[in-house]
């Protein structure tokens, strides 16, 4: 328990930096942050590239959805999903396929 809890404080520390710079919202750190209290120390750096590259994607069908006219308002992205994608693709992915994992 005592690694879960260091893993999420970790994660909670470091996301302090991009919630400063305002780059993401206070809660996207904490869910992360929670996030990292399920895994391992060793998942927490695929965590971030995998959670990077599904932001990246979403970012892509956003961009895609506004320029067809099918989203209008200038809505910020909603990071949580990209989160839940990336948390997803780590436990479910890298047991399915492993070799895509990162470490």
């Amino acid at each position: 328990m005592a690694l879960a809890v260091s893993a999420g404080l970790a994660v909670l520390v470091l996301g302090t930096l991009p919630f400063g710079m305002g780059w993401i919202g206070g809660g996207d750190v904490k869910l992360v942050a929670a996030c990292a209290c399920a895994l391992e120390w060793w998942q927490i750096l695929p965590l971030f590239v995998y959670t990077a590259l599904a932001g990246g994607a979403l970012g892509l069908v956003v961009i895609a959805l506004r320029r067809s006219g099918k989203l209008r308002s200038p809505a910020e992205l909603p990071y949580a999903v990209a989160i839940a994608a990336g948390v997803g693709w780590l436990t479910l992915g890298s047991t399915l396929v492993p070799s895509i994992r990162i470490l």
